[in-house]
């Protein structure tokens, strides 16, 4: 059964891409959000294996959705996408429960893996 992942970025030109990378490589795409409350209802919902979830985004930040879905038992496994490349970010990702951080200017073969 091919990998689920829901992505969750306020840029629509964003998420366009990275649906048609992953679904190129047999990643199943099956939800999507542009903020992050959003993104909780979209996630919970589909049960994805996978959340991409932005850091900066309006309404729900992407660290305080990822402290929600953990809160929430959800068994997705949360990576951050963000432009920033800063200690404090990264550990706050990783206390809210991300087990993965990947700067918006990776490869998207970095994505994939």
């Amino acid at each position: 059964m091919a990998l689920s992942v829901v992505l969750v970025d306020d840029h629509t030109m964003l998420r366009q891409g990275l649906r048609r990378a992953l679904e190129s490589e047999g990643i199943r795409v099956v939800g999507e959000a542009a903020d992050g409350r959003d993104g909780v209802r979209v996630a919970l919902a589909t049960r994805p294996d996978v959340v991409l979830m932005d850091v900066s985004m309006p309404l729900v930040d992407g660290i305080d959705a990822t402290r929600h879905l953990m809160a929430a038992n959800n068994e997705a496994r949360v990576v951050m996408l963000t432009m920033h490349i800063d200690r404090e970010v990264f550990d706050s990702a990783r206390k809210a429960g991300a087990v993965g951080y990947i700067t918006k200017d990776a490869a998207i073969s970095v994505v994939v893996e």
